[in-house]
């Protein structure tokens, strides 16, 4: 298993929705000790070159391992915070996003799971959908963000123009190189004062 960079054309596309399958279900439990290795909180399928409609989380509260999930509604609160992510290694902006959401998603069971996150889980889980539709958290950025991020991205772009995909052990390295904090440190302050909060 590797992780897709930003570049790749598979977290570009949107994703499919998938079948529970013993495939699925063995797959879904083989990347979750990937990105943990990788240090992350969240990986998506297109992360690792698939482009179907499931991802893994652990937000600190629970491992999840979502299939054909939907957003259902989003709460009126938005909060800022920086996020990072295992395909933009060294990459780190502040994104706002709505504190609260309700989902809805297929277990690996065949459940289906109605919840209500909030805080980090719901950031997660956000960061997370969007990789199923093909974008990133940089595309959330507005211009002025975006210009300073562009020379990275560009970077990026060229590695993985070249074939380059990464390990979790070199994705944690490369981050936790970086001056700027990797993505789980970002999330174990993701309820401190620090955040803003507004509402809309």
């Amino acid at each position: 298993m590797k992780i897709r960079i930003f570049g790749d054309k598979v977290l570009a596309e949107t994703a499919k929705p998938v079948e529970i399958t013993p495939e699925l279900v063995k797959l879904l439990d083989e990347m979750v000790p990937f990105m943990r290795s990788a240090r992350g909180v969240g990986l998506a399928a297109p992360q690792i070159g698939i482009s179907g409609r499931f991802f893994v989380m652990d937000a600190g509260d629970k491992v999840r391992k979502v299939i054909n999930p939907e957003i259902v509604s989003f709460g009126s609160n938005q909060i800022e915070m920086d996020e990072g992510c295992l395909s933009l290694p060294g990459v780190h902006r502040k994104v706002r996003r709505p504190k609260k959401i309700n989902v809805r998603y297929t277990s690996e069971t065949g459940e289906v799971i109605e919840e209500e996150l909030k805080n980090l889980p719901a950031r997660v889980f956000q960061h997370e959908f969007d990789h199923l539709n093909g974008t990133v958290f940089t595309d959330r950025l507005g211009p002025i963000q975006k210009k300073m991020v562009s020379g990275e991205l560009e970077r990026l772009r060229k590695r993985s123009e070249a074939g380059e995909t990464l390990s979790a052990d070199d994705s944690y390295a490369i981050r936790s190189s970086e001056s700027f904090p990797d993505y789980i440190k970002v999330s174990s302050a993701a309820d401190s004062s620090s955040e803003s909060e507004n509402k809309e």
